[in-house]
């Protein structure tokens, strides 16, 4: 491609004979390697990115091994990036990898999965989309309600169109934080229950955040709102400071990588977008009295 390019050529040599790509600016070596022990040694790579390290069977590997060592003279500058599908067993390397990235709390260490979701069309064609951090699930379900309630449900169901449409799904029971029921704060209207990411830490669990009133509570189990779209369940409990700012306040599932400092967090009735599961919606009447109720699951949609 570069050989190609007229453009490219002028950025970069390629070394045929050595598998490597020279970037002219700074003397930049780009250099593929087979996985074997032997390819790795000699080198001193300050990044070296590992393809399929899911395919390696058992808990460690010659080849990974070897570039680990290679990259110690950098006193802990270089980086490994390793890109994979997952693992066989969670005793592979990669799956250990992925455990370890959750419980060390190494913040020099940064754990991203993904997942792909598959669909079908009616024609046959199938569609693949890779996501990010884990999505929302609901379920639903209604009061007992008399059999013209339910008509109605199921023809706002199918106003939806399947799984097309979306609506704001919400946690009817953390639509306020536990200390806070109601949205009952000590400054009242004063405070409309949001604030703003102030900075966000490496690992993209643990943020900082102001425009809480001071001594405003967050529990363990509370959930966060960020920015428009992004729902998220507090980790630990914290305490707003005199400055109404929440200095770490861990989060889970990880900030999605569009999050950045500013995005606005609000308390009061947080919520993500979500699409009706077509497959799910059931109702069930009771002819005697008249009375019945509708169901239906939701996932959330980005």
């Amino acid at each position: 491609m570069i050989m190609m390019s007229p453009e490219l050529s002028k950025l970069a040599r390629i070394v045929p004979s050595a598998k490597m790509i020279v970037g002219l600016a700074r003397n930049v070596e780009y250099q593929a390697s087979s996985a074997e022990a032997k390819s790795a040694h000699g080198g001193s790579p300050v990044l070296a990115i590992l393809d399929e390290v899911g395919q390696i069977k058992g808990p460690t590997d010659d080849f990974v091994e070897a570039i680990e060592t290679s990259q110690g003279a950098y006193d802990g500058k270089a980086m490994l990036f390793a890109i994979s599908t997952q693992a066989a067993t969670d005793n592979d390397l990669f799956s250990r990898w992925i455990d370890d990235a959750e419980t060390s709390k190494d913040p020099r260490i940064v754990s991203h999965i993904y997942r792909q979701e598959r669909s079908r069309t009616a024609g046959g064609k199938t569609f693949a989309k890779d996501l990010g951090s884990p999505i929302w699930r609901a379920s639903y379900v209604t009061k007992l309600v008399r059999a013209n309630t339910v008509d109605k449900w199921r023809a706002i169901l199918a106003s939806m169109d399947g799984g097309i449409q979306t609506f704001l799904g919400v946690n009817l029971s953390r639509c306020y934080p536990i200390a806070y029921p109601r949205g009952s704060w000590p400054t009242g209207d004063a405070f409309d229950g949001a604030g703003g990411i102030t900075g966000i830490d490496s690992n993209r669990k643990v943020i900082s955040v102001q425009g809480f009133p001071p001594g405003f509570k967050l529990s363990e189990g509370d959930m966060i709102q960020v920015g428009t779209t992004d729902l998220h369940w507090v980790q630990s409990d914290a305490v707003a400071n005199v400055s109404g700012v929440f200095p770490t306040l861990e989060v889970r599932p990880h900030l999605w990588p569009s999050v950045a400092p500013g995005t606005a967090v609000s308390v009061k009735r947080p919520h993500c977008i979500m699409s009706i599961d077509p497959d799910s919606v059931s109702s069930q009447t009771d002819l005697s009295t008249g009375m019945g109720s509708i169901s239906f699951d939701a996932w959330e949609a980005r």
